[in-house]
């Protein structure tokens, strides 16, 4: 049997980059509201920051889902766009599959407003696959 190898070449090309596409499509599209929200946050002169996190209070838990997303000012948003995009895509090249439960989960109650609970999610997971695995890509 014959193995055509620019054939398969190809194929593991095509494979990579519609992997890279796709992971440039949601860190990109999360970090666009990022950025969207901020600007209508700015807009309406900041009244969306009560949407954060308020500990201790019933309505306060609707900030699990809309904290991660709030920025208080430009140096904020900044801040938090690039560890998201590097430490979002390492979680993404350990694997995919980890993403979306790492970046639910990774942001505790105590941070208020911003992403930094799933940047320090992102990082704290990759350390402890890391060493679990003992290996430097910890790949599975």
């Amino acid at each position: 049997m014959r193995i055509d190898r620019r054939a398969a070449s190809t194929t593991g090309v095509t494979s990579v980059t519609s992997v890279l596409k796709t992971q440039a499509l949601v860190l990109g599209g999360t970090l666009a509201v990022f950025w969207a929200v901020f600007v209508v946050n700015s807009l309406l002169g900041g009244s969306l920051l009560r949407l954060g996190v308020v500990p201790r209070t019933t309505i306060g838990l609707r900030g699990l889902l809309f904290a991660s997303f709030l920025h208080a000012t430009l140096n904020h948003v900044v801040a938090n766009s690039i560890p998201f995009l590097a430490l979002g895509w390492m979680v993404m090249l350990r694997d995919e599959r980890h993403f979306i439960p790492v970046t639910l989960f990774g942001a505790p109650g105590s941070v208020h407003i911003g992403a930094s609970g799933v940047i320090f999610g992102y990082l704290g997971f990759l350390m402890l696959t890391g060493w679990y695995t003992r290996s430097f890509g910890a790949s599975s």
